[in-house]
C-alpha cells in the first residue's frame, strides 16, 4: 500500500504530485488535509463534482482576486490560505505585477479566463463561491480589509451585501 492510499483516503489533487521542493518529503498530513477542505468546500459552493476541475478554478479565482487586489491585500489574503495552496497562490508571481494598475471587472475576468484556460466555467459562479468561500474561512477585520480593496464591481458580483455594507460605511 503506498503512502497515498494509507494517509489520504480521498482522491485529492493535493495528494498526487504533493512533494515539497527543497526538502525532498511529504507535506505535514494537516497542511494537505487543511488544504483539501478548502477544496471541497469550494467545491460544494460550486456544484462540481470533479475535484480536478473545482481545484483549477479555485487557483484561477484567487491568482484572478491576487492580481485585482493592491499588495498589502494580497499578502493578507495570501496569509490567511492553506500552506499548499498558499505555494500555489504565489506561483508566478512578479511584485511588478503586483502594482495594479486595472482594477475592474473585465482586468479580472481576463485573468481568471487566463488562469483558467481549457475549463469551462460560469465566472459569475466562481466569483461567488470564491468570495463566500473567503468570508467563511477569514476572520472579519481582514476579510473586511480585502473586500473594501476589492473593485466594486467584482464585490457586487459574489457579495452585492458586502458592497452595501463598505458604502454604508463611506
Amino acid at each position: 500500500m503506498s503512502s497515498e492510499q494509507r494517509f489520504l483516503p480521498v482522491k485529492s489533487p493535493f495528494a498526487r504530485d504533493a512533494l515539497v521542493p527543497g526538502n525532498g518529503g511529504w507535506p505535514p498530513l494537516n497542511a494537505v488535509v487543511y488544504s483539501d477542505s478548502w477544496l471541497h468546500d469550494f467545491m460544494n459552493r460550486l456544484g462540481q463534482d470533479d475535484p480536478h476541475e473545482a481545484f483549477a478554478l479555485l487557483l484561477a479565482g484567487l491568482r484572478a482576486l491576487r492580481d485585482s487586489l493592491p499588495p498589502q491585500q494580497a499578502a493578507v489574503l495570501g496569509r490567511h490560505l492553506p500552506l499548499l495552496l498558499r505555494d500555489l497562490y504565489l506561483k508566478g508571481l512578479r511584485p511588478v505585477k503586483l502594482m495594479v494598475t486595472e482594477q475592474d471587472r473585465d482586468f479580472f475576468f481576463k485573468t481568471l479566463r487566463r488562469e483558467a484556460v481549457g475549463h469551462s466555467f460560469d465566472a459569475t459562479l466562481v466569483v461567488h463561491a470564491l468570495l463566500s468561500l473567503l468570508e467563511e474561512r477569514i476572520g472579519l477585520p481582514d476579510r473586511q480589509e480585502i473586500f473594501d480593496a476589492l473593485p466594486a464591481e467584482i464585490l457586487a458580483l459574489g457579495k452585492p451585501e458586502a458592497l452595501q455594507a463598505r458604502t454604508a460605511r463611506a
